[in-house]
């Protein structure tokens, strides 16, 4: 039986909205042992036009993240236009 998204995912907020410009930044670590899924939703800060936005999802089992790679599938190109700004 599926049970409801909201009542059964823990939410919480990793990292703040990114403004364009910006570098390469690091959200926070989520330990996902013992959760059968994850679902990341990400608010973008300020977008210009032409932009190249990625978000990329790592995976690892080492506390101190020596491990981590980047989880295959799990990453988004997505924000070309300013008006995909704040969404």
């Amino acid at each position: 039986m599926i049970g409801s998204f909201l009542k059964e995912c823990e939410i919480r907020p990793v990292e703040n909205s990114v403004d364009a410009g910006k570098a390469t930044t690091v959200g926070e670590i989520i330990d996902t042992q013992g959760y059968g899924g994850a679902c990341f939703v990400y608010k973008l800060g300020a977008v210009t036009d032409g932009a190249a936005v990625t978000l990329k999802v790592y995976s690892g089992t080492d506390a101190a993240v020596s491990d981590v790679a980047e989880l295959s599938g799990a990453s988004a190109a997505i924000a070309k236009t300013a008006t995909d700004s704040d969404q």
